[in-house]
């Protein structure tokens, strides 16, 4: 999280310049795709707003706009993004959003925001900051030197090592397709891991819920459900959602409260309010949970 709490001023199309930067110093190799189509969201709603002052989201409206399938890859793509210097977040609370801006590293300031394909000669510079293998030169080696474009130079290692501190800061990294993999490493038992991964999916909360009570009453709701090991499956979400909003934003806060206090597994509602004898959401959780607690 960053130490600015004060949106800065913006110069017009500044969200434009901020992603050509995020492509011409190869971020994406640094902090996945996933943290980028993070930062060029929040830059572009800023542009969108004229950067008149920081953008507001709730968790659960970034977790469709950017694609990730639950709070925790979201957060883990935030994470590397505001710590790579592009992005500040201010985090919100209970019925409050947090805050987005982004922003140039100060070690990026000084570069131009030309084009970098091939018609641009400075992509022959290497990036000293990625390993030198993932970054071949085209070419033909010929023992020490390697042919480029009809002319003899010397290993692109060589030159990096021999550079001072203060050059190798003005090079910056050219994006590169194919990256180095990473190997994975092998399974001690052999075969499929053993390893059972839960589901991910993505609910969409109807209009007439999307308030900030309730989105952070579900949010409590999944992570009680996590923290029991019971995790939320896609049908059983989908249908207490239904219920949710066939009884409205308070009788739905409600419920999920009283079920989380008393450290239940099924959605019950407080004594008094349920219109049924056994509950509301009684018919629903016997069918998706097989039966009582």
């Amino acid at each position: 999280m960053a130490n600015a709490a004060e949106y800065p001023k913006r110069p017009s199309f500044f969200a434009y310049k901020l992603t050509r930067m995020m492509f011409k110093t190869a971020l994406a190799n640094e902090i996945g795709p996933e943290a980028c189509h993070l930062i060029i969201q929040i830059a572009h709603t800023e542009d969108a707003g004229r950067y008149s002052k920081a953008v507001t989201f709730y968790n659960e409206q970034l977790l469709p706009v950017c694609g990730f399938t639950n709070v925790k890859s979201l957060d883990r793509a935030r994470a590397k993004a505001v710590k790579s210097g592009w992005l500040v977040y201010i985090a919100g609370g209970k019925s409050k959003a947090g805050k987005y801006w982004t922003q140039i590293p100060e070690q990026y300031i000084f570069l131009d925001d030309t084009q970098i394909d091939e018609s641009n000669s400075s992509t022959e510079l290497q990036a000293t900051t990625h390993d030198a293998t993932c970054l071949p030169v085209a070419g033909k080696e010929t023992g020490d030197k390697r042919e480029v474009n009809g002319r003899q130079e010397p290993d692109k290692r060589e030159v990096n090592a021999r550079e001072t501190p203060e050059k190798r800061a003005t090079i910056y990294p050219v994006p590169n397709p194919t990256p180095c993999p990473k190997e994975t490493p092998p399974n001690p038992q052999g075969g499929k891991s053993s390893r059972k991964v839960a589901a991910e999916f993505v609910v969409v909360i109807p209009e007439s819920l999307q308030t900030p009570l309730f989105v952070d009453a579900w949010e409590k709701w999944q992570k009680h459900r996590r923290e029991i090991r019971k995790p939320l499956t896609e049908t059983q979400a989908g249908a207490q959602m239904a219920k949710f909003k066939s009884i409205g934003e308070a009788r739905a806060v409600a419920s999920i409260d009283h079920t989380i206090a008393m450290g239940w597994q099924g959605i019950r509602e407080p004594d008094g309010t349920s219109p049924q004898p056994r509950g509301f959401f009684d018919g629903i959780n016997d069918f998706v949970d097989g039966g009582k607690d």
